[in-house]
């Protein structure tokens, strides 16, 4: 038999919310304009202490009385004396329920403190009875027909609520599939409930819902962490959801609402092979495109310059997430644009990625190495600062005589939070680290900080360090680690990304196109070991396609000559100190072989990259000091630096040499020097800056390469 009166079932199908006070139903906002009025939703009854609270006093009472009877029985027993405990008793009952009668008849009226009154009294009454003669199984019965009798007006007055009956919310005319399911599934009980679909809308191979949410009760957070409830209740996938805010035409978000997106030819399941590089001009931001979404609309990208400025970020994946694979095709997209200096510091010696550690300006190899490069920057920091006051500049705008320089710490959590490094040593990195991410945007040094944790122990516990590094971007591939969102404040789960390689979240801004959404990150295959041996023992070509034929194709823009300077010696010993490494690693492990060296040793000049003890750095670099000397000598003309502005016919163009090496390439080729060490020798100029000369003859259909290392005058 159905408790629900008809008259109220008519009003919560009309859509009126206020029609019951214990069956919500979701009522639509004036400026929400949707295909049907809220669906009929009745919640399941489930019963709490809060419902009973009212009907459950009774009892209560009693429970207090004998425990109270208890009470002075015991009391009894430690006097000695039961009548002068009976008195007491009754003095302090009566007034106490004296005063609380005439609480309840201002309160409550006088018929309610009279039932009030004639209860108390009778509950004293009961009270000194058994401290007078004890707890008996008489008292304790007349206590209960007693007390539940008085209780029965009581009851009568408090009824317990009847359930309300479960019905299902009812059909719309043209209700999709999807929307059926979420109805039947979701819609009527749980976290989801009240909530429901509208606005259909079908693109290509993907199902496009408005998600409306119960005001006040539900957000995107309660729909995010339901995923695999929803993917339950629709039958699909988990990774064929997309979940999105909702935005107005003017840009701010309706959280009453969310885009509900289903994919059902995602492009993202399968490998996105790298197509080349993806830098392209938005206005006066370049980006790149790190890979399709998953609902196929739009793509990832990676801010790079916006105006005045270079920009890095963080990066977090677990082990075999891409992460390795993004960070190249990344690299090969900014140096695509001639615009760009690559330097690559790798604690692992460049194991992490030999295709980035082998193309770099500049590679750092083991954690001593890394932190003479942060070192270096701090000081390229300090000139670039000095020649921006000197050229009246307040920010970076790149050029390929003055380019950005893309600075990678891969797996920075060994620079900047391992516990075992000297403690001053690890400070300095921290400290210069943070540095770089202060101010190194405006003088066009974007730091990227690489690494399988986001936890604060990754950054060497300090926040700001995190924070100006995702200032600029932050990219999260999958990782299973539970509490990253929380660390970071991510509004998703990347633990419930798919398996496989390149799956991930960015959150990049809205103005670019940057959604919250799964992407999948281009893939650059790699070279096998004896391809690898073949490329490095024999100078063959690397097989096209690999990351490291990519990065052979778009060699770093020579660094300009106040970054030279300024970089000092570790950076022009750069080539000389990575042979003498790979000396040093073979001699130690020669020693290790013969026994003359135990692997505690071997594993602590591993980790320190240096055969003498490394020595005591203070907390804090020497600043950079450079003495007053006239602009020519020092600097060049430094007011003379040319500004560069793109154009749309740059968007997707490669790097482009100076019109006078460009010129003298092209003469010297068609006079037969074929080989770009030869014509950087005969030029005098370097290899990287012949490189960037070739491939623009190239793109003009000038000259082609034979074969690797040698090039020839195009025949028409």
């Amino acid at each position: 038999m159905s408790c629900v009166q008809p008259g109220r079932t008519a009003a919560l199908a009309a859509g009126h919310a206020g029609a019951a006070a214990h069956l919500p139903v979701p009522a639509e906002p004036a400026h929400h304009h949707h295909d049907h009025p809220p669906a009929v939703v009745r919640e399941r009854w489930q019963p709490t202490t809060g419902h009973l609270r009212k009907q459950s006093r009774p009892h209560k009472i009693l429970a207090g009385l004998m425990l109270a009877a208890a009470a002075a029985n015991l009391a009894v027993l430690l006097s000695g004396d039961a009548a002068l405990v009976a008195m007491t008793i009754a003095a302090v009952a009566l007034v106490v329920t004296l005063v609380a009668a005439m609480m309840t008849r201002a309160k409550y009226g006088g018929r309610t403190a009279a039932r009030f009154l004639v209860a108390a009294l009778a509950g004293c009454a009961w009270l000194m009875w058994t401290t007078l003669a004890g707890i008996t199984w008489s008292a304790t019965a007349v206590l209960l027909v007693v007390g539940y009798g008085m209780a029965l007006p009581y009851w009568r007055d408090h009824r317990i609520p009847n359930p309300p009956e479960y019905v299902a919310p009812q059909a719309p005319p043209g209700e999709a599939a999807t929307a059926r399911l979420w109805r039947l599934n979701l819609a009527g009980d749980g976290p989801l409930a009240g909530s429901w679909l509208t606005e259909p809308a079908h693109d290509g191979g993907n199902e496009r819902y408005t998600v409306q949410l119960k005001p006040g009760k539900q957000s995107i957070e309660t729909l995010r962490s339901n995923l695999r409830l929803i993917a339950s209740a629709l039958s699909i996938d988990p990774a064929d959801i997309l979940l999105e805010d909702h935005r107005l035409a003017s840009g701010s978000i309706d959280a009453s609402r969310a885009i509900l997106t289903i994919t059902h030819h995602s492009p993202v399941r399968e490998t996105v092979v790298y197509p080349g590089p993806q830098f392209r001009w938005e206005g006066r931001t370049g980006v790149i495109a790190l890979g399709p979404y998953a609902d196929g609309v739009d793509e990832a990208i990676w801010k790079l310059f916006s105006k005045g400025s270079m920009w890095g970020g963080v990066l977090i994946g677990a082990t075999g997430s891409g992460k390795s694979r993004l960070l190249e095709g990344l690299a090969d997209s900014a140096l695509s644009t001639g615009l760009v200096t690559l330097w690559y510091a790798d604690p692992q010696r460049g194991n992490s990625s030999v295709a980035l550690a082998d193309h770099a300006d500049w590679t750092a190899r083991g954690v001593d190495q890394c932190i003479d490069m942060l070192r270096a920057l701090a000081r390229v920091m300090a000139v670039r600062e000095m020649v921006n006051v000197a050229a009246g500049r307040t920010g970076f705008t790149p050029n390929p005589e003055w380019p950005g320089i893309l600075v990678i710490l891969d797996e920075c959590h060994m620079v900047l939070g391992d516990p075992t490094l000297p403690d001053a040593v690890r400070k300095e990195a921290v400290w210069l680290a943070e540095l770089i991410s202060r101010v190194g945007r405006k003088l066009g040094i974007g730091l990227i900080l690489a690494s399988q944790e986001g936890d604060v122990k990754t950054f060497g516990n300090s926040n700001a360090l995190r924070g100006n590094c995702r200032a600029g971007n932050t990219v999260i591939l999958r990782t299973l680690n539970k509490q990253l969102p929380g660390l970071l404040g991510l509004p998703f789960n990347p633990a419930l990304l798919p398996e496989g390689g390149g799956h991930g979240y960015t959150m990049a801004s809205t103005e670019l196109g940057g959604r919250t959404a799964p992407f999948r990150g281009h893939y650059l295959d790699e070279l096998e070991d004896d391809e690898y041996a073949e490329v490095k023992d024999r100078g063959a070509t690397p097989r096209e396609g690999t990351s490291y034929w990519w990065l052979s194709q778009h060699p770093s823009a020579p660094p300009d000559p106040y970054t030279v300077r300024a970089a000092g010696e570790d950076y022009q010993r750069r080539h000389e100190v990575a042979g003498q490494e790979r000396v040093r690693i073979a001699a130690t492990l020669a020693a290790f072989l013969d026994g003359t060296l135990s692997v505690e040793d071997l594993a602590g000049r591993a980790n320190r990259g240096q055969t003498q003890p490394a020595p005591r750095l203070d907390t804090a670099p020497a600043r950079v000091t450079v003495e007053r000397q006239p602009a020519d000598e020092t600097y060049g003309k430094v007011l003379q630096l040319p500004v560069y502005r793109p154009g749309s016919d740059q968007q997707n163009q490669n790097r482009q040499a100076t019109p006078k090496v460009e010129d003298r390439v092209y003469q010297l080729v068609c006079e037969g020097v074929s080989a770009p060490k030869e014509l950087a020798a005969r030029i005098g100029c370097s290899r990287q800056a012949v490189h960037i000369a070739l491939n623009a003859l190239k793109a003009r259909g000038l000259v082609d390469q034979v074969r690797q290392g040698v090039w020839e005058k195009r025949v028409a």
